[in-house]
């Protein structure tokens, strides 16, 4: 049944890049999710006889930890760039990026 499919992959993955260069700019870790994410939606899925097409929408944030740095900080502006590309229509990325002053910026690939 689709309903079961839908359960199943309404996961939360975390995917942390080990690239510096990808690591230290939100915007080519924004590149990386986009290109995931239209690589999911031009590969359907033959489920039961039924062909599926698959949407994925991404938060994406991005930072150089320092060592003792806690990481929550950065889960969550990912998880609230998460849920705004979700509130923006789903099948999506949004940035988080750190603002100077505090705070972070979600706007879209």
């Amino acid at each position: 049944m689709i309903t079961d499919l839908n359960r199943w992959l309404l996961l939360v993955l975390l995917m942390m890049l080990s690239s510096s260069v990808l690591a230290a700019n939100v915007e080519g870790a924004g590149v990386v999710a986009e290109r995931m994410r239209e690589k999911v939606a031009s590969t359907p899925v033959q489920w039961e006889g039924n062909t599926i097409t698959l949407t994925v929408s991404i938060g994406v944030s991005s930072t150089v930890p320092k060592a003792h740095d806690e990481m929550n900080g950065l889960i969550k502006s990912a998880d609230d760039a998460l849920y705004a590309a979700k509130d923006a229509g789903r099948n999506r990325v949004m940035l988080s990026a750190n603002q100077e002053e505090g705070g972070f910026d979600i706007t879209p690939v």
